[in-house]
């Protein structure tokens, strides 16, 4: 299965949502951080609609514990705070009952600037 497939099998469980993950996607007893990670944010796209279409601006991950892949992992997203401009979500993933990741995303509305600046090109 590749990261596209688990991504698109993520399933709505209520708010909630749930995912099988393949035990290829292990590295030791947990499953990949990045992929934890891109979970948690398909999760928060799914279930907020405050978040679509609006640019992910800062993201946190704290990995706590294992996220065993070869199992479903629970995910429960959650609105935190929509402003005017900014909206804060949430993200726990559960794997076998037990807290193994939270994630915390910042989606915020582009903004006029009289500052600009070009990226230098490598």
């Amino acid at each position: 299965m590749n990261f596209g497939e688990i991504l698109g099998g993520l399933r709505a469980d209520g708010d909630a949502r749930t995912v099988h993950v393949p035990a290829d996607w292990a590295q030791g007893r947990t499953m990949f951080g990045g992929l934890q990670v891109a979970l948690a944010l398909r999760a928060i796209r799914d279930a907020l609609e405050a978040t679509r279409g609006v640019p992910l601006r800062s993201l946190h991950a704290t990995f706590i514990g294992p996220v065993a892949a070869g199992a479903d992992v629970h995910l429960a997203p959650r609105l935190l705070r929509q402003g005017r401009s900014a909206t804060h979500a949430h993200c726990d993933l559960y794997s076998g009952g037990e807290l193994g990741c939270m994630v915390t995303a910042i989606f915020g509305a582009a903004r006029p600037s009289a500052i600009s600046i070009e990226a230098r090109k490598a």
